[in-house]
């Protein structure tokens, strides 16, 4: 059959992974040392091998009992796909190249976004490595290949990517999303006028306490907060109100953190980081040039980034060359120190904020957000509350919550905080309660607010958006567990957005199926304008006109022999 015939999706890009991943890039002197973002982690798969911290993380993983298990024992490595991110993209082929060299029983990586056999392997032959490796890397650069094709196309690992995507799900969801780009700068302001209202009004109504727990709460959400400083100034209000702290070890946790942190020395960290960079070849010395980001606001800590990608790769060059190995991969290293030199004892506090980091990681970060929450409500609670002031918090979450959602970065938890929240604080009860408490004040008049045509309707698209994204999960599982039957895989690999992920381990878990999920590390911004850009120029209006074999066709003219230049 001939590859360019065969039926080939854009991978639908989902931009919830990309806003806990954003980061702005700067010139390169060093990493600064920063306080810790919370990162998800909760490993309960045992690996036979190992995988550097510096490539990917495993942010969770299932196993299922012999009383749960199905009937072939299947095993998924669930792998987050940083889309259009080149940083991403390649440790994300970094990891699935570590995990086909490991498990051997690996023979098929299905994808979402794409439609049967998307594989590029048959182009090996058409030129060699190194022109291979110069197109593709052109290729994930641009955002126009991902980092499994990358693989495929400059490796001699032997596997099938097969995407399981439902096409009649995709172009409704792409149409949604089209809908909603399409009026989000004109409601975004009409949120902006909305926000205003309420921040007149709170100043008014809410008490100084319950004013400041809100507020804290909005910068903290906004990621102009780091967790750690929300916590303890919600952690100070409940010990004044007398809240009792027993229902909350994880956040009893995240204290001893910040007191581990308060001991740390940064200024020092920081110079012994600098020094210790400096005496390395300028081989290395680019490599962690190319790993150093300047981060921006962490969705889950509102934290500085802390480069965790970079700490992870400067702490495996110490290490591998002072012969600590961290892992069971050779990491090939030129420094120009002697290894006298490269010991924890040279540099002390370095190596205790990589601990301190090493730290952070094992906070379970669905408890800790969980519970965060939990304590907030508690503590609004025993400020002895009316349902007015109730109802400013809601306000206040709701706006916040309705800016995610236009720009479709709810994460899994905002998406479910928003449901449980519409019925009470949708846009009608919402500008219906503002207007009342300006008409209770008699003043104000100026910032009475109005519906404004259409807000449902793109209310409706975004709804939609998130509502496909399940059912688009369910399609993906049906494709791709029907196909390892057919062949007889107990193992397999899965790539989708980040988003798909909740609900993905969720349904793994009720079937029985055990899973390692895998975040490879992003190390530079993801370019959210080529993003969109790239989904929306898609030209896809009904399922029959899908199987365009645009990428695999665009690839093998691309690779042919008069392709003489790069695209």
């Amino acid at each position: 059959m001939k590859k360019s015939s065969r039926a080939v999706l854009f991978r639908f890009i989902s931009s919830f992974l990309i806003v806990g991943l954003l980061a702005e890039p700067v010139a390169f002197a060093q990493e600064e040392i920063r306080r810790f973002q919370l990162l998800p982690e909760g490993e309960k798969v045992k690996l036979p091998f190992s995988i550097p911290a510096s490539v990917a993380k495993i942010e969770d993983s299932f196993l299922a009992d012999s009383g749960q298990r199905t009937g072939d024992r299947k095993m998924i490595y669930l792998l987050q796909d940083a889309h259009t991110n080149e940083s991403g993209q390649m440790n994300l082929a970094s990891t699935l190249d570590i995990l086909l060299s490991n498990d051997k029983s690996l023979k098929t990586v299905y994808a979402e976004g794409a439609v049967g056999d998307n594989s590029l392997s048959f182009l090996r032959s058409r030129k060699p490595l190194s022109e291979r490796k110069r197109i593709a890397r052109s290729g994930v650069r641009d955002g126009l290949l991902h980092g499994s094709e990358y693989l495929d196309l400059t490796s001699s690992q032997n596997f099938v990517t097969w995407g399981v995507e439902s096409p009649d799900l995709y172009i409704r969801s792409l149409e949604s999303y089209r809908n909603v780009v399409k009026d989000r700068e004109r409601f975004s302001t009409y949120l902006k006028k909305i926000r205003a209202t309420y921040e007149t009004l709170a100043s008014l109504y809410l008490s100084p306490v319950l004013k400041n727990v809100i507020a804290q709460s909005e910068k903290y959400e906004s990621g102009a907060l780091p967790i750690t400083a929300y916590f303890e100034t919600l952690l100070e209000t409940a010990a004044m109100l007398g809240v009792p702290m027993d229902d909350y070890s994880e956040l009893l946790a995240l204290r001893s953190l910040r007191e581990k942190e308060n001991g740390l020395n940064f200024e020092k960290a920081n110079t012994e980081q600098l020094k210790a960079v400096e005496g390395m070849s300028s081989e290395d010395r680019e490599i962690l040039k190319q790993a150093s980001v300047k981060a921006g606001p962490s969705v889950l800590s509102g934290e500085e980034n802390a480069g965790e990608g970079y700490f992870a790769l400067l702490e495996e060059k110490l290490l591998a060359y002072s012969g600590q190995e961290t892992g069971d991969r050779k990491t090939e290293s030129l420094f120009t120190l002697n290894a006298e030199r490269l010991t924890l004892k040279t540099y002390p506090e370095l190596f205790k904020y990589f601990e301190y980091l090493k730290f952070a990681k094992k906070l379970e970060a669905g408890k800790v957000l969980s519970e965060l929450s939990g304590l907030e409500a508690a503590v609004i609670e025993a400020l002895g509350v009316s349902d007015d002031d109730r109802m400013f918090a809601k306000v206040s979450k709701m706006i916040r919550l309705y800016e995610k959602l236009f720009h479709m970065k709810l994460t899994p938890a905002d998406h479910a905080a928003y449901l449980s929240l519409k019925e009470d604080a949708g846009v009608e009860r919402l500008t219906g309660f503002l207007n009342k408490k300006i008409m209770d004040s008699s003043s104000h008049y100026d910032h009475t607010l109005f519906l404004e045509n259409g807000f449902e309707r793109i209310v409706a698209s975004s709804e939609e958006f998130y509502e496909l994204t399940t059912q688009r999960d369910e399609a993906f599982l049906k494709e791709m567990l029907a196909r390892m039957d057919a062949q007889h895989e107990s193992s397999a690999v899965l790539i989708t957005g980040g988003f798909h992920t909740t609900n993905l381990k969720a349904i793994f878990k009720e079937r029985g199926i055990s899973f390692v999920s895998l975040t490879p590390q992003v190390l530079r911004e993801t370019n959210l304008a080529r993003y969109e850009d790239i989904l929306l120029g898609q030209k896809m209006q009904t399922p029959s006109n899908l199987g365009a074999g645009n990428m695999v066709s665009t690839m093998e003219t691309t690779f042919a022999p008069s392709a003489a230049r790069l695209p």
